[in-house]
């Protein structure tokens, strides 16, 4: 059995929904309500910025994977997904709540 079995698969997950993303955003002329579902950490930097920050866009690319490793090394699996998926949803629905109009 693969040692870092959610690593691997987030991380092959992870271009096929950013590439999603990008398409659903017209190239910033779009939609970004599913950038926000998917990748909530790269777009916190709306709401302290009012624009997507580099930095933050790196962290969106490794949060994916980050979730899979840590439900690898979590000794509770399902706990580790409860915990992140809280956290992704949490995370998510504070940016929709708390953006300006500029990001509908």
């Amino acid at each position: 059995m693969l040692k870092f079995k959610w690593t691997v698969i987030l991380s092959i997950l992870t271009p096929i929904l950013l590439i999603i993303t990008i398409i659903f955003m017209g190239g910033g002329h779009g939609n970004y309500q599913q950038a926000i579902v998917l990748f909530p950490t790269g777009l916190l930097s709306i709401l302290m910025f009012n624009r997507i920050e580099i930095g933050f866009v790196i962290i969106a690319i490794i949060q994916y994977p980050l979730y899979g490793f840590l439900i690898d090394k979590a000794t509770d699996k399902k706990k580790m997904i409860l915990i992140l998926l809280l956290f992704h949803i949490a995370l998510a629905l504070s940016i929709f709540l708390c953006k300006s109009e500029t990001w509908s």
